[in-house]
């Protein structure tokens, strides 16, 4: 009997073959209903499932994480450090400059493809690192991940370089500028409110 495979969104089978075990043993107590199916059926529950879950969690237009996944990252990262210790998670905000003269000059369909722009820059610097990439909203993002000090500024220098080399070899009127701001899950930085507030501030230091 062939496994029962779920499918993510990436495209990457995911097999089961404990699950046709299960319905496999459960079948010779219930000769009478047909455990395989039954089987199956979860299967295709499971696919459906992590459809759903894939559609809530993602921003359709960069496909990366939205803010959703971004916060439920965050809330699952704090409430498993709520002793007040200082931890290595550091977060980065990521602002488009000039986003509103790019849609005003240019429409909105090319405001959409610089979003696009800089969320392939995001997630080409960022493979191979542990964390999490989401877009905020409008013409933010976010990165989270546990890291030391230098290495979120080795990775906020890569982004600038990248950043450039897409520029250059992009057929666009403009290049995309970006600001960056880093805060750190400290004794005094304790919530998310606080995190983006002081990506904030530093963006701006």
């Amino acid at each position: 009997q062939p496994n029962v495979v779920v499918v993510l969104h990436s495209g990457s089978p995911i097999a089961m073959p404990w699950l046709d075990k299960v319905a496999g043993v459960l079948q010779m107590f219930f000769t009478e209903i047909s455990i395989i199916c039954f089987g199956l059926t979860l299967g295709i529950i499971q696919v459906f499932t992590a459809f759903l879950t894939n559609r809530i969690t993602m921003d359709e237009l960069t496909q990366i994480n939205n803010r959703t996944k971004l916060m439920q990252y965050l809330e699952g990262y704090m409430e498993r450090h709520t002793e007040g210790e200082e931890t290595d998670l550091h977060f980065l905000m990521i602002d488009l400059d000039d986003f509103k003269w790019i849609n005003d000059t240019y429409g909105h369909v090319e405001g959409d493809r610089a979003l696009i722009r800089i969320a392939g820059v995001l997630k080409k610097t960022l493979a191979g690192h542990a964390g999490i990439l989401a877009r905020y909203g409008g013409d933010e993002f976010c990165i989270a991940g546990e890291m030391l000090r230098e290495e979120a500024e080795h990775l906020i220098k890569n982004l600038y370089e990248n950043l450039e080399k897409a520029n250059k070899q992009a057929a666009s009127p403009y290049d995309i500028g970006m600001s960056v701001g880093c805060a750190q899950f400290t004794k005094e930085v304790r919530t998310i409110p606080d995190l983006v507030n002081s990506a904030d501030e530093d963006m701006y230091l």
